[in-house]
């Protein structure tokens, strides 16, 4: 019984770490976005 709440735990902050990798990947790619969109703007506007 102990064994497995420790595996569970470990599963658990497995799928955090992935959950907050892919939260920080998203977050990069709409700043990119952002960016881009800003350059082009700049492009057109000015």
């Amino acid at each position: 019984m102990e064994q497995y709440q420790c595996q569970k735990s470990k599963d658990e902050s497995a799928l955090k770490f992935i959950a907050l990798k892919e939260s920080l990947h998203t977050r990069r790619f709409v700043l990119h976005e952002n960016l881009a969109f800003k350059k082009l703007c700049a492009i057109f506007c000015y």
